[in-house]
């Protein structure tokens, strides 16, 4: 794994440049669209977007991170890959097709039929990029995923939403997008992989589903543990509290989620070259929890203590309901993607059993402490989610720690300096907020210097709690620019 490492900081840093640019993108994007849509227009997305994953996990079979993972790969693996992704893609266009009037009748709105008709032709375009994606992430050129996510993203997605949304297509502006986005990633992915495209369905057909169905299966069950508080809002209390709900999360969400998605784009293959080498993974693993904790805390709890101005800047006026929301939601995110960085572990090492009862297990406490929640009103919902992130945080440390040869010690260390990275940044914004008493703007701009300021200190004091471990020192040996200030 060492002698990847310089492979690897290369493809953190066009990460950390991809993600850069495209949060400032789909943050200029929130704005906007906030402005020219309802909440009603995101909230009957949302809906339509819950109908679709229940079979998106499944339409690709795990076939990426399977030819990924795989150790040896040949022409022949690409091709079955290729023709399995597309006739499992051409089954479930036929299944949404099937299902959706049923999906419309569950949320109570007719017109969400004809929204998930068309969206279905989207499990097609990310049939066809499925073999073309996973031959880019397992030759780590980390450098041409993060231009293709930008553009596709900036340009399918940014311009063609824009000018829909403009033109006044309402929730149609979203599902344009969305398709523009698939289609343009599509296209930019094909002409750089330039793979054999001739599908076939000859071949190690059990050695890749023998991976990829469970990981799928994985996927299904941690896609429904994020969504059960959607889904059962969308259906007990409307789409605009829904809509309210859901741009809540993603404000609180977006940036550690796109921290977050670099790593495990990163960590997955490096990880699975290195599958033997336990200690070395679990060294890597500390790492990954201690970079995403840290920013996680940073971000999410400078959200919290922000949330007023937050929101009113990003989002506009008509979405004060969302400020509580955001408040506690931002809670919840440290938790969230140190499982993700957990569960990039456990695929990379092919733990997928133990991750299939872990997640599952998690899955049916969250439905019914939701359930629970629901008639005290949308935030004991975030306060019952959070329960159960943080039991499930608990649980991957006890499965994965004696896996890595980690030491708790080490571990709790870790969580130390996340906790005070978190503290700290909260306290310095809602200290700095409070007295501020001019526009959201300045309010929202003075959180984030404070923020900054803060977390530059917290990073300072963490220094001498984190000396001891050795993911640490392996990190500043293998980052000079890093280790001559922390």
């Amino acid at each position: 794994m060492s002698s990847r490492a310089g492979v690897v900081l290369s493809g953190m840093r066009w990460g950390a440049f991809g993600m850069a640019a495209s949060v400032l993108a789909q943050i200029g994007l929130m704005a906007c669209l906030s402005r020219l849509l309802t909440p009603a227009d995101f909230g009957l997305m949302a809906m339509a977007l819950i109908g679709l994953r229940f079979l998106d996990y499944f339409a690709q079979m795990g076939l990426g991170p399977a030819l990924v993972q795989r150790p040896e790969l040949s022409g022949q693996d690409i091709r079955l890959g290729l023709g399995l992704s597309l006739l499992v893609s051409g089954v479930c266009v036929g299944l949404t097709w099937l299902l959706a009037p049923l999906a419309a009748r569950f949320f109570l709105r007719p017109d969400l039929a004809g929204i998930l008709d068309v969206l279905a032709l989207n499990f097609l375009l990310q049939g066809l990029s499925t073999v073309a994606l996973a031959l880019l992430r397992r030759g780590l050129q980390f450098r041409a995923l993060a231009l293709i996510d930008l553009a596709a993203y900036v340009i399918g997605y940014g311009a063609v939403g824009l000018a829909l949304a403009w033109a006044g297509a309402g929730v149609w502006a979203l599902v344009g997008a969305t398709l523009a986005q698939s289609g343009l990633s599509l296209v930019l992915a094909c002409s750089v992989a330039r793979h054999d495209w001739r599908p076939s369905l000859r071949g190690d057909v059990r050695g890749l589903l023998g991976y990829g169905a469970p990981h799928s299966l994985v996927s299904f069950v941690e896609f429904l543990s994020f969504n059960v508080d959607t889904t059962l809002i969308g259906r007990l209390l409307g789409d605009a509290p829904l809509g309210t709900y859901s741009r809540a999360r993603l404000l609180t969400n977006l940036p550690t989620e796109k921290v977050a998605g670099i790593l495990g784009r990163v960590l997955f293959p490096l990880f699975s070259s290195a599958q033997a080498q336990r200690e070395q993974v679990g060294q890597g693993f500390l790492l990954g929890v201690l970079g995403i904790g840290l920013a996680g805390a940073a971000l999410s709890l400078g959200m919290a203590a922000a949330a007023g101005p937050l929101v009113a800047v990003m989002l506009g006026p008509q979405w004060q309901d969302a400020v509580p929301l955001v408040g506690a939601l931002a809670l919840c995110v440290p938790f969230l993607y140190m499982c993700h960085v957990a569960g990039v572990v456990c695929d990379a090492l092919a733990l997928l059993r133990p991750k299939l009862l872990l997640q599952g297990t998690a899955l049916v406490l969250l439905m019914g402490a939701v359930w629970l929640a629901l008639p005290r009103g949308m935030t004991a919902v975030v306060w019952a989610v959070l329960a159960v992130e943080a039991l499930r945080w608990l649980a991957f440390l006890v499965l994965l720690v004696p896996v890595l040869q980690l030491r708790w010690r080490e571990v709790a260390r870790v969580h130390l300096a996340v906790a005070g990275m978190g503290g700290l940044v909260w306290g310095g914004v809602r200290t700095a907020l409070a007295w501020q008493d001019g526009t959201p703007g300045a309010g929202l701009a003075i959180a984030v210097l404070a923020g900054a300021l803060s977390g530059l200190l917290a990073l300072g004091l963490a220094r001498p709690l984190l000396r001891p471990i050795a993911a640490y020192g392996l990190l500043r040996s293998r980052v000079p620019a890093l280790a001559r200030w922390w």
